[in-house]
């Protein structure tokens, strides 16, 4: 039979007083949507796509993004969020329209215009050639 003397019942507590105070994964999903860091990266990746799909000279580093996705992964890690609130965040139809709609802006802001691909390659070479997180996640071809 286990003995639950007085530190068995202070570490229950203590592990009680934890789970309670942990945030519940629509919480933890709501903190990492306002994470500026991981905003401003999803944000970066998903320009960089809309450049390298629509421009016929501008390709994706492949390395490169892999490497993002790992730094920022770790990232989400070291702040407390664990794999499946990352994977679920990634999920989240309203945090993906929020990006999008935040990439658009952005696009839209730096003189690209739908439909001309001209524009988006003039704003992918802009980025290389300024070293921003966006050119590094493309190359010229």
């Amino acid at each position: 039979m286990a003995r639950t003397g007085m530190l068995g019942g202070t570490v229950a507590a203590a592990l009680a007083l934890t789970l309670l105070a942990m945030p519940g994964r629509a919480e933890a999903l709501q903190r990492l949507a306002q994470d500026g860091y991981v905003a401003d990266r999803l944000v970066a990746a998903r320009v960089a796509d809309r450049i390298r799909t629509t421009c016929p000279t501008i390709s994706a580093r492949m390395f490169r993004v892999l490497a993002e996705i790992n730094s920022l992964e770790s990232y989400a890690r070291g702040q407390g969020y664990d794999n499946g609130t990352v994977r679920a965040f990634l999920k989240d139809r309203t945090a993906r329209a929020e990006i999008y709609e935040r990439a658009e802006t952005y696009l839209a802001e730096n003189g690209v215009v739908a439909g001309d691909e001209d524009s988006y390659c003039r704003l992918g070479r802009a980025e290389i050639g300024a070293g921003s997180l966006i050119g590094s996640l493309i190359r010229a071809r």
